[in-house]
């Protein structure tokens, strides 16, 4: 969920953001042009939501510790993934057994 976005100010914010038009304090620059702190925020979670549904699926299918060898990941810090994301090896396991 997005967080409530201020009232504009295009006194202080003359230029407006290149993803919203809004005139907002400008944070990052990219290749379409700068963009303001709440564009900025939701690119990045929604960059971040992707990576981690993509791990998701992989530890669904794949064992922890083949998966942590082969991404370069510590086993322990996806095995705490795995059980805050109520993944199991059991889903594994049922899936090669089908």
């Amino acid at each position: 969920m997005a967080r409530p976005r201020k009232p504009e100010d295009r006194q202080r914010w003359p230029i407006g953001c290149a993803r919203c038009r809004g005139h907002y304090a400008l944070v990052a620059t990219w290749p379409d042009g700068s963009i303001c702190g709440y564009c900025y925020q939701a690119a990045v979670l929604a960059a971040l939501e992707a990576r981690l549904g993509t791990l998701n699926e992989l530890m669904q299918a794949t064992p922890i510790a083949i998966l942590a060898e082969t991404l370069g990941y510590s086993p322990q810090t996806l095995e705490a993934h795995a059980r805050a994301s109520a993944s199991t090896y059991a889903r594994y396991v049922a899936t090669r057994l089908d």
